[in-house]
């Protein structure tokens, strides 16, 4: 038996026993930077278009469906004849193009500098309050990271903060994002403290006091970014087929270790994510049916343990909405129902209760 999904009207304070407890955790996928990146359909279609002339789009369409995103990634890397590094080159040609392309030239200096930034102090307050305007007068309401960063910027350095932010994207709008908030927001004397560390590798800095960002399907480099390699680990993406087949049968590396962790200590937030991801339903599965278990063994087995929760827009379609919550059940997940895609952020902020101040900065 599972649990029903939540509304909006029913989720305040859901996440306050995480937040005195063990912690709870962010996890982000490309839904969140929708429609400012192409969505993996749209890559796909892309870069059959930079192997064949033959009306690409027809193509995609039948080519999808006979197989998945990654292993169409796969053939086109074949296909295209290019070294795995001219082959990166050319996913992030095609992931930044629409997105540099909506910013008149002049503002592309800053976009790249905030979308490279390690820490908020990387730039002056007056350009990261640009950035977010920029984002806000092409996209607004149209893109959820949007709604979700000011909320999260909000709880940093408190004890309503994320544990920990795993995104299975490869590129750093969201993380932009919250410093830009960080920036715009902080006036304390010292100037703006660093409060999350971009994790790109397994042997990336974590600090203490600081929230990890980390990018499990690693990061495309950004185009006119100085090379780095804080900034960006693109032989740890997880794009073609050959790479995710890699991780699927590594079960200890940092990708795996990193989520499962989390996952088995902490109540995760799922936002712009399907949940179809094969690697990602076998470590829920492992630790849920863990989870199970240890229940069973204090005599709670009758118990309905979802330790979870993965917001998503409501159908509309009371049987649609059952059978997505059945696919996930057994997994640990609860699904929260929202009226739309722009009330991420306020849902959140309603689940976790009351934000409180945090300790003075360090």
């Amino acid at each position: 038996m599972n649990k029903p999904g939540l509304t909006e009207d029913g989720i305040d304070g859901v996440l306050a026993s995480a937040v005195h407890g063990r912690g709870w955790a962010l996890c982000v996928g490309a839904g969140t930077s929708l429609p400012a990146f192409p969505d993996w359909n749209r890559l796909v279609e892309r870069l059959i278009a930079r192997c064949t002339q033959d009306d690409p789009a027809a193509l995609s369409e039948a080519l999808r469906q006979l197989f998945t995103a990654d292993a169409l990634i796969q053939a086109a890397s074949t296909l295209s004849g290019r070294d795995p590094n001219d082959f990166s080159s050319l996913l992030t040609q095609e992931l930044y193009r629409d997105f540099l392309d909506a910013f008149e030239p002049s503002a592309h200096a800053t976009v790249i500098r905030a979308l490279a930034a390690l820490r908020p102090g990387d730039l002056p307050a007056r350009q990261w309050q640009r950035f977010l305007d920029a984002l806000d007068g092409r996209w607004g309401n149209r893109m959820s990271c949007l709604s979700l960063a000011p909320i999260v910027s909000e709880t940093l350095g408190t004890p309503q903060a994320p544990s920990t932010i795993l995104s299975f994207n490869a590129e750093p709008l969201l993380l932009a994002a919250i410093h830009a908030h960080q920036a715009c927001t902080h006036h304390a004397p010292g100037g703006v403290p660093q409060r999350l560390d971009r994790v790109v590798r397994g042997i990336s800095n974590r600090a203490t006091h600081r929230v990890p960002y980390v990018f499990c399907h690693g990061l495309l480099p950004i185009p006119g970014a100085k090379p780095s390699q804080y900034t960006a680990s693109p032989d740890k993406l997880v794009f073609s087929e050959a790479s995710y087949l890699q991780l699927a049968g590594n079960v200890y590396s940092w990708q795996a270790t990193s989520f499962i962790e989390t996952c088995a200590a902490r109540r995760v937030v799922f936002v712009g994510l399907s949940l179809s991801d094969a690697n990602m339903r076998r470590w829920l599965s492992w630790v849920h049916d863990s989870r199970v278990d240890e229940l069973e063994q204090i005599d709670q087995g009758d118990a309905v343990s979802t330790q979870h929760y993965w917001l998503n827009c409501d159908p509309g379609d009371p049987q649609l909405r059952t059978w997505i919550e059945a696919s996930v059940a057994h997994l640990g997940v609860r699904l929260v129902w929202l009226r739309s895609w722009a009330n991420i952020g306020p849902t959140l902020r309603a689940m976790l209760g009351p934000i409180t101040p945090g300790p003075s900065d360090r």
